[in-house]
């Protein structure tokens, strides 16, 4: 019989550091900082000698066990502007696997906004801020977590305007890569974030400022994260406000929900179909109906688009001051075959609030039939 084999277990090399935790700890930064930075390793044989990833390793074992020592050392590399040291590696990861006191907090937060290159310590940052969300217990806390809100949507408006987010296409794989990338993270913190401030904080029903513009920010990105706020919170967080969950939506909030329409992108249908469900309010705001125009949405998702119209403007007042805008998007909507019932009616609100080209849309209604008969 041949004998059972047993893979035997893999052994891992450790990366030797060139001094010790007990020795870090009994020196202040500020007296072996400059052998912290000028350390340099024997590339060659890495793993037989001592290396920086040794270093750093050690660095934050001792950062997790002395909150204090980690705070001396962030403020001395910032004395210094070393600003891409990979000593900033080693106060974070220690700063993510040690227990940080709630009152300490917001001075660890007030360091980051002071550092000078977030885009560096920005994975670190996003990481610790993760980490600490999804603890049940020595976690941020909640007079922290607007702060660390706010500092997050700053944080990703930085990734998104230096391009270090977006990805225009969205593979099966979507919430493993976003995860994996900053904006994952940092979209992942505002989310834990949200729920608990609702579990904690009572008659708590609505969105932050901060909470609407981060979402705006990453709706209109289109990048891997746009699609976990959808999937994972704001989808639901539709569904239950439409249902009267905790409280029913309110016109303000209505109006706002639909600001965020021409940032919904492919998901556009589904936010429609929800909030139609709703009775709404009649809004007047410029600036919607023009980026509706401008983004082109009527051609891309016609019968949603004509469904939402219709909704919008069939209790509009004069006066109107979109109706322009809104007979330009008539326009698309009738080229690309919108709903007819639903355009029909659009145009009947428009005439009635003084739109004088109001016979001339129903009459391309009319033209565009006809040469569908003649092409089919």
């Amino acid at each position: 019989m041949r004998p059972l084999y047993i893979q035997p277990k893999a052994k891992f090399k450790t990366f030797i550091s060139p001094i010790q935790k007990e020795e870090l700890l009994n020196k202040k930064p500020s007296e072996i900082i400059d052998f912290l930075i000028e350390f340099k390793e024997n590339s060659v044989n890495l793993f037989n000698e001592p290396s920086r990833c040794g270093l750093i390793t050690v660095v934050a074992e001792v950062v997790a066990s002395n909150f204090d020592w980690g705070v001396s050392l962030f403020q001395i590399l910032s004395q210094k502007e070393l600003w891409k040291s990979d000593l900033w590696g080693g106060i974070f990861e220690g700063f993510e696997k040690g227990k940080i006191l709630p009152e300490q907090w917001e001075k660890i937060l007030s360091l980051i906004e002071q550092h000078k290159d977030l885009l560096y310590i920005g994975n670190n940052v996003a990481k610790l801020l993760l980490s600490s969300i999804q603890k049940e217990s020595d976690g941020i806390p909640l007079e922290s977590i607007i702060h660390a809100e706010c500092f997050a949507y700053q944080l990703l408006k930085i990734y998104i305007d230096e391009g270090e987010v977006i990805d225009d296409t969205i593979s099966e794989k979507w919430a493993e890569e976003a995860i994996n990338n900053t904006g994952g993270k940092l979209t992942e913190f505002i989310l834990h974030s949200i729920s608990k401030i609702h579990k904690n904080v009572k008659y708590y029903n609505g969105l932050t400022k901060d909470n609407k513009a981060y979402f705006e920010l990453i709706l209109e990105s289109d990048c891997y994260a746009a699609q976990m706020v959808w999937d994972k919170w704001l989808q639901q967080y539709l569904k239950n406000r439409i249902e009267g969950v905790p409280l029913a939506l309110e016109d303000k909030e209505i109006e706002e929900m639909i600001g965020w329409l021409p940032f919904m992108n492919k998901h556009i249908p589904e936010f429609v179909s929800y909030i139609c469900n709703v009775t709404i309010p009649c809004i007047n705001d410029v600036l919607l109906y023009w980026k509706i125009d401008k983004k082109k949405l009527a051609k891309q998702y016609p019968d949603d688009i004509a469904k939402l119209l219709n909704s919008l403007i069939m209790s509009a007042n004069c006066p109107f001051s979109p109706r322009d805008t809104v007979a330009e998007i008539v326009g698309d909507l009738i080229s690309a075959r919108a709903d007819e019932t639903s355009v029909r009616l659009i145009i009947d609100s428009l005439a009635r609030l003084g739109l004088e080209s109001a016979p001339e849309l129903r009459n391309s209604i009319l033209t565009s039939n006809s040469s569908v008969i003649l092409n089919s």
